[in-house]
């Protein structure tokens, strides 16, 4: 995933998704537009409907995971209840992708 934190709407141009924000970034774009960040604010943020990966594994132990083989992903149900994660075998489709 990535995202287009500049664009034509910027009075200067940097990287589509660097890593750490750039020294003339505004203090905008140092807290908002820049990998480390989205992920610190990600980390951070409390959301009641986003599951992290260790509460996944906790409790949806005991739902139905289906693969999809078209797709190379997966996602499991139980009841009413619906995710779609990315499990171990999704990862390795991906890593092998990137290579």
């Amino acid at each position: 995933m990535t995202y287009d934190f500049y664009g034509p709407w910027n009075e200067n141009t940097g990287l589509h998704s660097g890593m750490y924000p750039y020294s003339s970034d505004s203090e905008y774009q140092s807290q908002y537009c820049n990998v480390q960040a989205a992920i610190e604010n990600w980390t951070k943020a409390e959301d009641n409907d986003v599951l992290t990966y260790s509460e996944i594994l906790e409790k949806c132990n005991n739902y139905i995971t289906i693969w999809n083989e078209e797709q190379k992903g997966c996602y499991k149900y139980w009841r009413n209840n619906w995710l779609s994660s990315d499990e171990e075998k999704c990862i390795k489709v991906k890593a092998v992708y990137c290579k």
